[in-house]
């Protein structure tokens, strides 16, 4: 985990056996590599699952600062459930801090995620924070880690060269019957296109649940705490060394009000 860029590992790969009845030893140099710590292969897209990490200090502290301020202000909400109040301050703080899509064509969530055996370089979360962008899968896990930070079960929703979020709604009546809902299992997810941050909260939840119902089949949710259990959680020492310059209480309150209302 302290390694940040891939090295040849020198090893001796030895081998003892025994052939017609005499003990016998071979041994022969190998070298391997040893990738680093970004490094991910998207044969099976839960694996980002790993690299979102409710325990990354800044993620944390970032996470923490908003929720204080909604709870200490106390907003009218208007009926709204906790937990789409806080995932909404979330966004909109992300979005006045300044977070940024940022995307590089030749490595591109589309074109690596097509070939299984492409390795992908996706960053931990504090390095989106540091670096204030990156791409659909840098932004993913930085928000699913914000929102696991203070107790909201997110999700992963893959569709073919895309991979955004989803959080659960925690209410089995809020905006009962709405498209823009997603329901599986028992649980109430609301989508979030999260490559939008300067479209504010309710722009990315309508587009992230057309997405989904346009994608139709195709479409994959994956809950962080299911895929957890095969990938777990990882966080870097190095995630506290560089603390997000956090916006004002007032101003994350103001912009949370205006897209409840």
């Amino acid at each position: 985990m302290n390694l940040t860029e891939t090295v040849n590992a020198n090893g001796l790969l030895q081998i003892k056996y025994r052939s017609l009845g005499a003990r016998k030893e071979t041994a022969s140099p190998i070298q391997m590599p040893i990738f680093h710590r970004n490094t991910l292969s998207w044969d099976d897209d839960r694996r980002a699952a790993a690299f979102v990490s409710p325990y990354d200090f800044a993620a944390r502290y970032f996470a923490k600062y908003v929720e204080s301020a909604i709870y200490n202000a106390q907003p009218a909400t208007r009926g709204t459930p906790s937990n789409v109040v806080y995932a909404a301050a979330l966004f909109e703080a992300l979005r006045l801090y300044g977070i940024s899509y940022v995307v590089v064509p030749a490595t591109s969530f589309v074109n690596v995620s097509a070939d299984e055996s492409v390795l992908d370089n996706v960053s931990f979360p504090y390095q989106a924070l540091y670096f204030r962008g990156g791409d659909c899968s840098y932004l993913s896990i930085l928000f699913c880690s914000l929102l696991e930070a203070i107790g909201i079960e997110s999700a992963f929703i893959t569709i073919p060269g895309h991979i955004y979020v989803a959080f659960e709604v925690g209410s089995q009546t809020w905006n009962a019957g709405s498209a823009d809902i997603i329901e599986l299992d028992g649980k109430r997810w609301l989508p979030i296109e999260i490559t939008i941050p300067r479209e504010g909260f309710t722009r990315a939840w309508r587009v992230g649940a057309r997405q989904w119902r346009s994608s139709g089949d195709k479409a994959e949710l994956y809950s962080i705490r299911d895929c957890w259990t095969t990938y777990p959680s990882v966080t870097v020492p190095a995630s506290g060394d560089h603390l997000p310059e956090m916006p004002n209480w007032e101003d994350i309150i103001r912009a949370l009000e205006r897209e409840l209302r």
